[in-house]
């Protein structure tokens, strides 16, 4: 039997639909890397903070925390923020506990305290991007 580790988090922002109409107006190439552009630098605040969390024991689980591009199409773009280690799925165990185990989360905790930040720097990354591209 195959446990996979995945958490499906969306970032939604709100206040970009404005934003939005002038990202279109864009080139599709242009928008599409200016939105991974944003995401990844948002996603990094995310990865820092879990890296600074998670439980450490021979340090195998925090290296494998990682940013994961996910190619986007026209207007849209995606980042995976995760681990690849599922065989045994130690970071589920971790963030979830066991019959045997309470529970020790980090990503969980790690998207709580970083949603804030990454909002905003989406929001920063796009906008200077938009203004670089009307010069």
């Amino acid at each position: 039997m195959a446990v996979r580790f995945g958490m499906k988090m969306d970032l939604k922002t709100t206040g970009l639909n404005a934003m939005r109409s002038r990202v279109r107006r864009v080139d599709g190439i242009l928008a599409e890397a200016l939105l991974q552009e944003a995401l990844k630098d948002a996603a990094g605040i995310m990865w820092t903070r879990w890296k600074m969390i998670v439980p450490v024991d021979t340090g195998a689980y925090r290296r494998s925390i990682h940013i994961e591009v996910i190619q986007g199409g026209g207007y849209s773009a995606a980042v995976k923020i995760g681990t690849d280690i599922n065989k045994p799925p130690y970071p589920f165990f971790l963030e979830y506990g066991t019959v045997k185990m309470s529970p020790h989360p980090s990503a969980r905790p790690a998207w709580d305290q970083t949603l804030t930040q990454m909002r905003r720097r989406t929001r920063e990354v796009i906008e200077a991007g938009l203004k670089d591209a009307y010069r």
